[in-house]
């Protein structure tokens, strides 16, 4: 079983997510998304691929999440090729979908002290990675 550790772990290669990576590693932060898909962005959007681009091995193509572990530590996301990410912060970053539905048995009662955020969208993708790079540096 492989092991990576990195600040912060997001799952999910849209433009929402790879924004947020990128503000990351622009403030300093190790970063890891995961894209369950072979490729990253379609033929008609090119930001994602510039993006992934840029973050390069930092961007982990075909690694679909099968569970997120709370404990020891939060953020532990291990994936489907046995690969296991340990982070201090995860963002969920998915398009038109409940962030939950992608985490099976994920109990979201569980999830109420632990540093986890769901972006939808650019924008809000650019505030919680800004938000995390302020509480990190704290």
């Amino acid at each position: 079983m492989t092991e990576i550790a990195r600040d912060v772990v997001i799952v999910g290669g849209s433009s929402a997510g790879l924004t947020a990576a990128h503000e990351l590693r622009m403030a300093g932060l190790s970063v890891a998304v995961l894209e369950a898909h072979d490729r990253i962005g379609d033929e008609h959007d090119a930001l994602p691929q510039l993006l992934a681009e840029r973050l390069g091995e930092d961007v982990l193509l075909s690694r679909a999440v099968h569970t997120v572990q709370w404990s020891p530590r939060p953020s532990v996301v291990a994936i489907s090729d046995a690969t296991t990410v340990h982070a201090r912060f995860a963002i969920f970053a998915h398009r038109g979908m409940s962030a939950l539905a992608i985490v099976p048995g994920l109990d979201p009662s569980a999830t109420e002290d632990i540093p986890i955020h769901f972006a939808t969208d650019d924008d809000a993708a650019r505030t919680i990675a800004l938000s995390i790079v302020a509480t990190a540096r704290s």
